[in-house]
């Protein structure tokens, strides 16, 4: 470890270079694409060409000085996994719809009697196809079923 900084201040520095890094690397994947259009959701890439190359080149420039930084102290790579991500939006997912039903709204005022029959289906349904976003596939499945037996 860098003598110049302790063991907090290391893994402050090091939670802020790392929200910065992923933050830029999704600026950067959003700049190369085509913006995106949901139903409820959109990005429009509103910048001219010559700014997205600009901002392209830029976020090099930053990106390679977070790598000097992370050098420099000693920073360790963490790298996340997508199913650790896919059970994190899953949990999210269900607690924020969960709190969209009928009943739950009745913090915003009166709700319709015809609400819960119209919405709460839905509510339930989004929940029930967001279940399986972090189930492994069925050779995982028979992995981690024999891993669990090994482990008891």
């Amino acid at each position: 470890m860098d003598s110049d900084l302790n063991k907090a201040q290391k893994a402050s520095l090091a939670v802020t270079l790392r929200v910065l890094e992923e933050r830029l690397l999704t600026i950067k994947m959003l700049l190369q694409s085509n913006g995106m259009d949901g139903r409820v959701h959109g990005l429009k890439k509103d910048i001219t060409e010559d700014d997205e190359k600009r901002l392209l080149s830029q976020i090099e420039i930053i990106l390679q000085t977070l790598r000097q930084m992370a050098d420099t102290f000693a920073i360790a790579k963490k790298t996340e996994k997508l199913s650790d991500i896919l059970r994190a939006f899953k949990a999210y997912a269900q607690t924020v719809l969960i709190d969209e039903k009928a009943d739950k709204l009745k913090r915003y005022g009166k709700v319709s009697p015809t609400l819960a029959e119209k919405l709460d289906p839905l509510i339930s349904k989004l929940i029930a196809q967001i279940e399986p976003l972090d189930q492994p596939n069925e050779r995982e499945q028979t992995d981690w079923k024999d891993n669990q037996h090994r482990s008891d």
